[in-house]
C-alpha cells in the first residue's frame, strides 16, 4: 500500500510547494465533512466534528511550521 503512495509523490510536493509559494490552496482542498459525534450517554448531546482531507490536514501544518519559524526568526511576538 505505500507503494501507492508514493508512486505519486512528486506531485504532492508539487502542489504543496506551489500552494505554500503562491499562498493559494486548492478549493478542493478546503472541503470538509461535517459529522456528529456521539458526547455523552444521553441520545441528544452530540457535537460537530469537522472531517478534512489528509492531504489539507498536511498542507495546514506545513504553513504553520512555516508561520512559526517566521515569527520566531523576526521577533513579532514578545513572550508576556
Amino acid at each position: 500500500m505505500g507503494k501507492i503512495y508514493f508512486k505519486n509523490f512528486n506531485i504532492y510536493i508539487y502542489i504543496y510547494n506551489a500552494s505554500l509559494e503562491s499562498d493559494i490552496s486548492p478549493d478542493r482542498l478546503k472541503i470538509k465533512t461535517v459529522e456528529p459525534l456521539h458526547k455523552r450517554k444521553k441520545i441528544q448531546h452530540y457535537r460537530p466534528i469537522s472531517l478534512l482531507l489528509a492531504f489539507s490536514k498536511i498542507l495546514e501544518t506545513l504553513m504553520k511550521n512555516r508561520l512559526i519559524v517566521f515569527i520566531t526568526k523576526n521577533n513579532i511576538l514578545t513572550q508576556a
